[in-house]
C-alpha cells in the first residue's frame, strides 16, 4: 500500500484522482495480473486497526477486498491500452478524516503511472475549500494574529518617537 495523503472532509467533501500513462508490467514467472486487484481506495483513522487486523489474519489478503475501506477504483476501470488512463471525482459524504492509498495485491507486479490527485471540500459559494476540515479556519486567525502584531509595534514605534522628541515626558522627580 502507498499512502499518497490524508485529510479531513466535511459532509461536501471531493476527492478528484487522475492517472494517466500507466504500465503494468509482472515478472516472467507470474500469471498476467488481475486489474481488480490494482487500485485506490480511502481508509479511516477508525478502520486502519480493522483493516491491519485483516491482513495479520491472512497474508494472503487484499485491501481492496476489505468492506472497511472505501474503494474509489480499479486498475479494471482504465481505459484499454495504449492509453490506460483514468479521470474520476468522487464525493465524500461521510465527514471524517481519511488517508488516499493506492494498493497493488498483485505479487510480482512492477506498477508505473502519473497520478494527479486533488481533494477539497465545498464551501457554501460552492467554491473549492483545499484546507483540511478543522483546519478552515487558520487563515481567519493568522490575520488577526497579524494585525495584533502590527497593531502592537505601531504602538511601539509612536511611544519610541514620542520618547525621543521629549525625553522628559512622564518623569518624575
Amino acid at each position: 500500500m502507498i499512502l499518497f495523503q490524508k485529510f479531513g472532509f466535511t459532509p461536501t467533501g471531493h476527492v478528484t484522482i487522475s492517472v494517466h500513462s500507466v504500465s503494468v508490467a509482472s515478472s516472467l514467472n507470474a500469471p498476467n495480473p488481475v486489474s481488480s486487484r490494482l487500485g485506490f481506495f480511502l481508509l479511516s483513522e477508525e478502520s486502519l486497526l480493522q483493516v491491519i487486523l485483516e491482513i495479520q489474519e491472512n497474508p494472503y489478503f487484499c485491501v481492496l477486498d476489505s468492506h472497511y475501506i472505501l474503494s474509489l477504483f480499479t486498475f479494471h476501470d482504465l481505459s484499454p491500452p495504449p492509453l490506460s488512463s483514468f479521470n474520476q471525482s468522487y464525493a465524500v459524504t461521510a465527514p471524517n478524516e481519511y488517508s488516499l492509498f493506492f494498493a497493488n495485491c498483485e505479487p510480482e507486479t512492477r506498477v508505473s503511472m502519473s497520478v494527479k490527485t486533488e481533494v477539497y471540500n465545498l464551501d457554501r459559494d460552492g467554491s473549492k475549500d483545499y484546507l483540511s476540515a478543522g483546519l478552515t479556519q487558520l487563515p481567519t486567525l493568522f490575520t488577526l494574529y497579524f494585525l495584533a502584531y502590527a497593531g502592537f509595534f505601531r504602538v511601539m514605534d509612536l511611544w519610541f518617537v514620542i520618547t525621543i522628541k521629549d525625553p522628559f515626558t512622564g518623569s518624575i522627580y
